[in-house]
């Protein structure tokens, strides 16, 4: 009788061991995949913001891959620019980016940053928010000089 019972609080004991030691298994794969989902996101982002069709630039009518029209550039910051637009703008960008920072930092020939889509979520508990930089040319069709410059996108994924 006392040998049964010995058994049955070993093999409950073994059971519930097993039943932990799965289910820490299973939150870390979890943790991996929300990961992995969320540096695709980033990169879709990245993606989006780097070939905007209303900032790309185009040479004989063929887009150029990472490359910004300035003067198309110069429109678009006036257009969002102006607080009369601003919330179709939030609203109509916020499909595309989501919450996100996307800061454009010319580095040659001159020196400048240019904000063009903020709209930031309170991070809690440790979520965070992943940086992402992006090479780009910015090509003026006037002069036909390009400058040198890259995108600064913060994403701040939800959770």
């Amino acid at each position: 009788m006392f040998e049964s019972i010995a058994v049955l609080i070993i093999f409950f004991f073994l059971l519930s061991f097993g039943f932990t030691f799965y289910g820490k298994m299973q939150q870390i794969s979890n943790m991996k995949k929300i990961r992995q989902a969320v540096e695709i996101d980033t990169v879709n982002l990245a993606i989006k913001a780097s070939n905007l069709p209303e900032l790309q630039c185009s040479i004989n009518n063929v887009p150029e891959p990472n490359c910004y029209d300035e003067i198309k550039l110069n429109a678009f910051r006036d257009i969002t620019g102006d607080t009369s637009n601003m919330e179709f703008m939030t609203d109509h960008y916020y499909q595309l980016f989501d919450y996100s920072t996307i800061m454009l930092n010319v580095l040659y020939p001159t020196q400048e940053s240019l904000l063009l889509y903020n709209r930031t979520r309170n991070v809690t508990g440790g979520g965070g928010s992943i940086l992402t930089l992006m090479p780009i040319s910015l090509y003026n069709p006037i002069s036909k000089t390009y400058k040198f410059a890259y995108l600064n996108i913060i994403y701040y994924p939800p959770g």
